[in-house]
């Protein structure tokens, strides 16, 4: 639909905003309630969601300084019944120089014409060792 066609604009341009650490563009993208509700069984989040943008933007700074280089690709959206669902390519740099890859699919929710909602899921089993490599890496 029309709708889903603008939904989706906008989670492309929120894609482009991570990736360039634009954090105002990601304040006018979202609403200020924003829900962001990481991957089940994540073990870099401690919470079971994340109540804001402003809170959403720290977890993704911190993302960024953990992760170098890292980056969403491959975007692909997807009509939903609740919104737009987002199959995508996340990518950072090891300390080595090769670069590490994994795929995530996340469901955008709308008020408006902003993001209202964000739920992630990944392969936490997948990423656990991902994450020990590069900090052992980076030792």
């Amino acid at each position: 639909s029309r709708t889903q066609e603008r939904q989706a604009d906008l989670v492309r341009r929120l894609f482009a905003a991570i990736n360039a650490a634009d954090w105002e563009q990601l304040t006018t993208l979202c609403t200020d309630g924003l829900r962001f509700y990481p991957p089940p069984g994540s073990q870099f989040h401690s919470v079971k969601v994340l109540h804001g943008v402003r809170a959403y933007q720290a977890q993704l700074e911190a993302v960024k300084c953990r992760f170098p280089d890292y980056r969403l690709d491959d975007v692909v959206c997807f009509a939903h019944p609740k919104g737009v669902a987002v199959r995508y390519q996340a990518s950072w740099r090891l300390p080595d120089g090769r670069t590490q890859a994994h795929t995530g699919a996340t469901l955008f929710g709308f008020q408006g014409e902003r993001i209202a909602q964000i739920a992630a899921w990944a392969n936490t089993v997948t990423l656990l060792p991902l994450q020990t490599d590069a900090e052992r890496s980076s030792a």
